[in-house]
């Protein structure tokens, strides 16, 4: 039952992906109607986490909150994961790379708890995105659209609760956190993207900081005269590495309840 909850909370998660792509690039859905569709997309895992009532909370250990927890923290998992995954996306191999780290980072943690179900549903995903880079990596020859952005995204959320690391899940998605309160200063009405000189290199958009790239490409022009799509999607996905890092340390060097 698990596994038809959640592969039909994740297909219901594409289909909203590829209403997305359908519209094409810069056009797509509203803003407001992306959370919106993939509400309903939480009703098949929702259903089969329904008997589940307690959560593992960072700092406090785990707690019974009743019909809350799936009728709140299952939902908002499902729609928050999909929508945060497809914010910070667009360069080679990124959003790819972030999907392996988290999912590869969950399986770990699977296995120290001997989750099986986690293991196999973790590592899924992890080898079939380590197909996928291969394609993906710069230059990139197959790019993944909010298809699979969305989806990957339903996918880490499964995986997560499956898994019972959902605390681990909230330090992995610090980027994308952070990738939400950063457009919020201008309404979400900002580019993600670079300008782009002739030579390739990254220039940031606007004087402000609205985004995890921009933040990033400022602080290697600190440190590089030129700045390239490359050295972005690097820098991000070794900052993720290091937070894959601490959920292991803290998995084994903080008592577990």
């Amino acid at each position: 039952m698990f596994v038809i909850g959640s592969i039909g909370s994740i297909l219901c998660v594409a289909i909203v992906g590829v209403m997305d792509d359908f519209r094409g690039w810069k056009i797509g859905l509203k803003q407001w109607q992306k959370p919106l569709m993939t509400l309903p997309a939480a009703i098949p895992f929702l259903l089969v986490n329904f008997n589940r009532t307690t959560i593992d909370i960072p700092f406090i250990g785990i707690q019974d909150l009743g019909i809350i927890i799936p009728l709140l923290f299952v939902t908002l998992a499902i729609v928050g994961a999909s929508n945060a995954f497809n914010m910070l996306a667009g360069y080679n191999g990124l959003e790819t790379g972030m999907g392996m780290i988290i999912l590869g980072t969950f399986g770990v943690l699977s296995f120290f708890q001997m989750q099986t179900v986690g293991i196999v549903f973790c590592f899924i995903g992890f080898f079939a995105l380590l197909a996928f880079i291969i394609y993906n990596w710069f230059p990139s020859k197959v790019f993944p659209g909010d298809t699979m952005t969305y989806s990957i995204g339903a996918f880490i959320a499964v995986c997560a609760i499956l898994a019972r690391v959902e605390k681990y899940a909230l330090i992995l998605f610090i980027p994308y956190f952070l990738d939400f309160i950063l457009p919020l200063r201008k309404k979400m009405k900002v580019e993600a993207f670079a300008k782009v000189n002739p030579d390739g290199s990254f220039e940031p958009p606007y004087k402000g900081i609205y985004d995890t790239t921009h933040l990033v490409i400022k602080i290697l022009k600190k440190f590089k005269k030129k700045v390239y799509e490359k050295d972005v999607v690097l820098f991000i996905l070794g900052g993720e590495l290091l937070l894959a890092a601490v959920c292991i340390l803290l998995y084994i060097f903080v008592p577990q309840y």
